[in-house]
């Protein structure tokens, strides 16, 4: 069937039959008339670059007619045989940036036939510019000798041969090219981290038809299986002062998942319930890599942490760490039952053997059994690193912080080849980000410094331990659910295409504006898609639900969307649908910011069981550790945050924006002066801009917002509203490394 040029084609949905029909002729009975609205090109041909001479080829491209009824909706898109299309031109008559229009006609509004078009831009060379021979595709010729893997082995190319196809304009046929070289080829993913059968993407940089080297990309598929459980760190003796804070950190490839538990003479206390065995401890982490423990209290001195991972085959258990906990103010140590059980902060060896041969001659061994029947030198006011002396198996010789010799400890990435290297003398570490499906390299930290000049492969020349590690950002895509978006002309109007997703990690091209767009930044206007007699109760934005009280918000314009996001209007009486979830190993790859909300120009306010807002009005609250909501005295487990989010409007002006993270939403109406925030789950700014005030930073001045009452707050002569405390704990910085 077809509508005017355009083929119709029928589906059969849910027992129901779909068929349109559309008379050309008078027809004998009422149907709504369907009409062409417009026709976009969706696809670019797979050749796009020309010589003078050449014809237009358009292969692989793809062009869709936008249909609507006579309501004025729109009905469908359907795909306009190429065939069919005007082409203009069709042949190339100068060098340069030429636009190619397609043109189809199709049945209009007016129900008349109609010209209907769009065009793209290619490039056309001068004659003689291309080469004579050009590769058109590589393959795998014979597979890799090892397709069976398990998880943290690196992809092998042993056995592994790839050809290639050569185009040869002398006879115009393409000729093979056998055991084509591997050196500089890109392999994704190079370290496998799941397990399943799974696709290893190999690419050469090889001479193309425009005469220039370009990415030819073919795979092989292997097989990975979930190995052992294996530990690659384990966590660090800690020195803390009563009421302060530490941190341990283990690690095991293949587990499943893990747990933290404390230890002292075979009593074994779980670290979920570490609270309440150890009153005014708080921790978290106890499920994570990393668990972290505050207002250490004196009774934890002598206790040990250590974790135990789960996964194939059973558990693994890391070794104890100890920890040792000062009297508050000194570096007296409090007594203990026992020697405290302290791991060192390095894998140790056996304290060289080779050079103390005559054991008999150190009389300090055999003649000073005294020193372990000392008190005082538990209790010395010597420095944190005393009590390690109970610890050490020969007491007469007390243990360097960082045993020799010192390593480089690569995190998410392989130095020289390895995860972890000897340090000798000024050595030079050659880092390699590893491949992660879905994550791009952002960044490099060296001992907690970041580096965001280095590339993904980097080189660093260390003298001392270091760990190294390797940031990432998920990669930039804008997917939504239940509305589309489309591209900002220049006067930030929607216009062109209708997207569901777009990947704009990578500069972009807009063909709405004709212009290339930067990397990593996106503008757009999202649009609802409503089903019928269904209303908006929310919209979800990467999992966090926004909420607005006073007016319907449908539709918003985005500015400056510059990382990976989810957006799905969910309406009443509807679920939403499970596409929010963030990657598993976000929260390990990504740089963590703190979190904390921030306002300006506005303030936050805690929701009492109603959804209305109530009680202190905040500029700023911390909600990383548990707390408690000051209106429903609900003790809440920290990383989650329920706020409602209010401003007032300045005398003379209306709201141009909120902004999130720097991110503009310009929400249609420019009525949303409050909205209810559920579920925050990381550090986020919000910030209203008005349109008629001089500055943004002269905006809480015209917020009406209450003089704080709470002692210790600050009020800087605006009303800056209280602030929820935040405690801040120093981190011990390893030793530096030096970068050249």
């Amino acid at each position: 069937m077809k509508i005017g040029s355009f083929r119709v084609k029928r589906w059969i949905s849910l027992g129901l039959l779909l068929v349109m029909v559309l008379s050309f002729a008078a027809p004998t009975f009422a149907l709504p008339t369907l009409w062409t609205k417009s026709i976009s090109i969706t696809k670019n041909p797979t050749q796009m670059i020309y010589e003078i001479g050449e014809s237009f080829d358009p292969s692989g491209m793809k062009v869709v007619g936008h249909i609507y009824n006579s309501g004025g909706k729109h009905v469908t898109d359907l795909n306009v045989n190429l065939s069919d299309l005007t082409i203009s031109p069709t042949k190339f008559t100068k060098a340069g940036k030429q636009k190619v229009t397609v043109k189809v006609q199709a049945i209009g509004k007016s129900d008349s036939m109609e010209w209907f078009s769009d065009s793209l831009y290619v490039t056309v060379n001068e004659s003689g510019d291309s080469p004579t021979e050009y590769y058109t595709d590589i393959f795998v010729a014979s597979q890799p000798s090892k397709t069976i893997y398990k998880i943290g082995e690196s992809f092998k190319t042993s056995g592994l041969s790839i050809s290639g196809h050569v185009y040869r304009e002398e006879d115009g046929k393409k000729h093979t090219v056998t055991k084509l070289s591997q050196k500089d080829m890109k392999i994704s993913p190079s370290k496998f981290t799941k397990s399943g059968k799974q696709k290893v993407k190999l690419s050469l940089k090889l001479l193309s038809k425009s005469g220039e080297d370009k990415w030819f990309s073919t795979s092989v598929e292997v097989l990975v299986e979930k190995g052992d459980v294996k530990i690659t760190k384990h966590p660090y003796g800690e020195t803390v002062q009563e009421g302060g804070s530490c941190g341990f950190v283990s690690r095991a490839d293949n587990d499943d998942s893990r747990h933290w538990y404390f230890t002292k003479n075979g009593t074994v206390v779980d670290a979920k319930d570490a609270s309440a065995y150890f009153p005014g401890l708080t921790v978290s982490g106890v499920t994570g890599e990393h668990i972290k423990l505050h207002h250490i209290p004196a009774s934890m001195n002598g206790w040990s942490a250590y974790c135990v991972f789960y996964g194939n085959g059973g558990s693994v258990t890391s070794n104890k760490a100890g920890i040792v906990v000062l009297s508050s103010g000194s570096s007296t140590v409090y007594e203990t039952e026992a020697p405290v059980e302290i791991t060192p902060k390095a894998i140790t060896t056996t304290p060289q053997p080779t050079e103390e041969p005559e054991v008999t001659e150190e009389p300090e061994v055999t003649e000073e059994p005294e020193i372990t029947e000392e008190p005082e030198i538990t209790q010395a006011p010597a420095a944190p690193d005393t009590p390690r002396v109970t610890a050490t198996p020969k007491p007469t010789k007390t243990p360097k912080p960082t045993p020799e010799p010192d390593y480089a400890e690569g995190i998410h990435c392989t130095i020289n080849g390895e995860s972890r290297v000897p340090i000798v003398g000024s050595t030079l570490l050659e880092c390699e980000a590893e491949n992660i499906d879905g994550f791009v390299f952002d960044h490099w930290e060296i001992n907690g410094e970041p580096d965001y000049e280095s590339g993904a492969s980097a080189a660093f020349i260390a003298s001392e331990a270091c760990v190294i590690q390797a940031y990432y950002h998920e990669r930039k895509v804008l997917r939504t659910v239940n509305c589309f978006f489309q591209l900002l002309t220049k006067n930030n109007n929607a216009s062109g295409t209708k997207y569901t997703e777009f990947d704009f990690e990578e500069a972009y091209y807009s063909p709405v504006t004709k212009n290339y767009c930067p990397a990593g930044s996106l503008s757009c206007y999202v649009t609802a898609v409503i089903p019928k007699k269904a209303q908006i109760d929310y919209w979800l934005i990467n999992g966090v639900k926004y909420q607005f009280p006073d007016t319907t918000v449908n539709k918003f314009r985005i500015v400056g969307l510059n990382e990976a996001t989810t957006i799905e209007p969910v309406f009443k009486g509807i679920s939403p649908t499970n596409q929010h979830a963030r990657p598993f190993a976000a929260r390990e790859l990504e740089k963590q910011i703190p979190m904390v909300m921030h306002c300006i120009n506005c303030w936050g306010q805690f929701m009492n069981a109603s959804g209305s807002p109530a009680g202190q009005d905040y500029l700023e609250f911390d909600f990383e550790n548990p707390y408690t909501n000051p209106v429903t005295r609900k003790k809440l487990p920290g990383g989650k945050l329920d706020i409602f989010i209010s401003s007032k409007l300045p005398k003379g002006c209306v709201v141009d924006a909120w902004l999130i993270n720097d991110v503009k939403y310009q929400f249609a109406g420019n009525a949303v002066l409050k909205f209810r925030v559920t579920g925050l789950d990381e550090g986020t700014t919000y910030e209203i801009r008005f349109r008629g005030v001089s500055s943004p930073t002269e905006a809480p001045g015209t917020v009406a917002a209450p003089t704080p009452t709470v002692p210790g707050f600050r009020n800087p002569g605006i009303p800056i509203v209280s602030r929820a405390p935040r405690i801040v704990t120093p981190t011990p910085r390893p030793k530096r490394i030096v970068i050249n």
